[in-house]
């Protein structure tokens, strides 16, 4: 029945008349007549997302409705992603290329790398939510810990009358045994392992070998080395950890009498609260490069690569004493390095000198830079860390002359070329024989 209808329809729209004979009952319908819509809502909404990720069109414009919280088809997810890589890999070469040239023209003879981040097109709610639920949780925590109490750097902490374990600590340092009426004890904090005024600061394993020097010590005002200004002495000392740092604690006791009446009162009524500390360390490492400080090119201070550098004490050698000072932020209240006698160089000649080697570094910085550049781009077959390393073994007037010499040798393969060019004119000297 159905050929005999095909035939039918094809003889008809040649034109010509055929009958169709057909036995019982038969209806013929167009398809579509009946006003009925067929189902096409999820093909023609994969085909609008497709759309949106091809084109960056705004699913709105499309009759397209998208949730916020709406999750990526897996094909528009796939689309998108491959359609990143493609874009990624245009750009790579010219990448490359630009980080080469500026690696070349710095002196360095390292290869760039370039590093992609990992393409996600998942939602990301639920791991932000997750890691906002773990934060919280890390600083419930740690508010129900135990608290620490916040003090004043280099301070004195508490004070009063010892216990029978302070007392008997105490009177290890006294030649005649004390009684706990006699004494009055308090303690301090003095010195941490964060940067200093001076951008310096003590390690934590400096801060744990200072402990024990420190006990025997005794205290004194405004680091006047006399025995006028002894007031105290340290019986205790220990590292602690608080207010986000590492810190030495000691305590220390004053002898009751009408001399000491007066600083014990200022002690109680908080007017002697700052004090600071007298020690010598054997070495200062610098804290950008690892290297001892003053061996390096790096300096105090000085901001490198968004680190600030400063110097690491480290290596005690003694512990002086301890001593109240007025006004914290003064020099005389940091932490004093004295590494033995001598005058105090002045303070303006000390600046001038300052400046000046730092200009030298800075004119030395610069021909080792010349240097390593030229011997580069000459392309001698040595290596960057090579080369940098005879530039360092060099001294300054050798440097600026091997640096000049490397320099005309470039100027001679690399000449300087004018941006217009000179073919034509080349041509016409050339054929100049066959012109008529």
């Amino acid at each position: 029945m159905a050929r005999e209808w095909t035939a039918a329809m094809q003889d008809g729209r040649s034109g010509s008349v055929r009958d169709f004979v057909a036995v019982g009952d038969v209806e013929i319908k167009v398809i579509g007549a009946d006003g009925q819509i067929l189902d096409s809502e999820v093909p023609v909404r994969q085909i609008l997302e497709q759309l949106v990720a091809k084109t960056g069109l705004p699913p709105f414009m499309l009759g397209l409705s998208w949730a916020s919280t709406e999750r990526m088809s897996k094909q528009q997810a796939d689309l998108l992603t491959s359609e990143l890589w493609s874009i990624r890999r245009c750009v790579e070469p010219i990448l490359y290329r630009i980080c080469r040239t500026w690696l070349r023209l710095e002196g360095y003879g390292c290869e760039p790398e370039i590093v992609w981040d990992d393409i996600s097109t998942g939602s990301g709610g639920g791991s932000a939510r997750g890691a906002l639920s773990q934060t919280g949780g890390k600083n419930q925590k740690g508010n129900g810990g135990r608290s620490m109490k916040i003090q004043k750097q280099a301070s004195v902490l508490t004070a009063g009358t010892p216990d029978a374990e302070q007392l008997e600590k105490i009177n290890r340092q006294a030649k005649s045994p004390l009684k706990a009426e006699e004494v009055y004890v308090f303690s301090v904090r003095l010195c941490d392992d964060r940067p200093d005024r001076d951008h310096e600061r003590c390690s934590t394993e400096a801060l744990k070998a200072l402990a024990p020097m420190f006990v025997g010590k005794t205290g004194i005002v405004d680091h006047a080395w006399s025995s006028e200004k002894q007031v105290a002495r340290i019986f205790e000392a220990g590292v602690e950890y608080g207010d986000g740092c590492t810190f030495l604690k000691a305590w220390a006791y004053i002898l009751r009498g009408e001399k000491t009446q007066e600083i014990i009162r200022e002690i109680e009524a908080g007017i002697k609260k700052e004090v600071s500390v007298g020690c010598a360390m054997r070495r200062s490492i610098c804290s950008i490069c690892g290297a001892d400080y003053g061996s390096c090119e790096h300096r105090k201070g000085e901001s490198y690569g968004g680190q600030t550098c400063v110097a690491v004490l480290c290596e005690p050698e003694d512990a002086y004493e301890f001593s109240f000072v007025a006004v914290p932020a003064q020099k005389q209240a940091g932490v004093l390095k004295r590494l033995g006698g001598g005058g105090e160089m002045p303070a303006a000649e000390l600046e001038r000198l300052k400046k000046e080697a730092a200009l030298g570094r800075e004119y030395r910085k610069e021909l080792e830079e010349r240097f390593v550049r030229a011997a580069m781009l000459l392309e001698l077959g040595l290596k960057e860390p090579v080369l940098r390393e005879m530039a360092a073994a060099l001294e300054a007037a050798q440097l600026k002359q091997a640096g000049c010499a490397l320099e005309k040798k470039t100027a001679k393969l690399y000449p300087p070329q004018t941006q217009l060019s000179s073919v034509k004119e080349t041509a016409l000297k050339t054929d100049s024989a066959f012109l008529i």
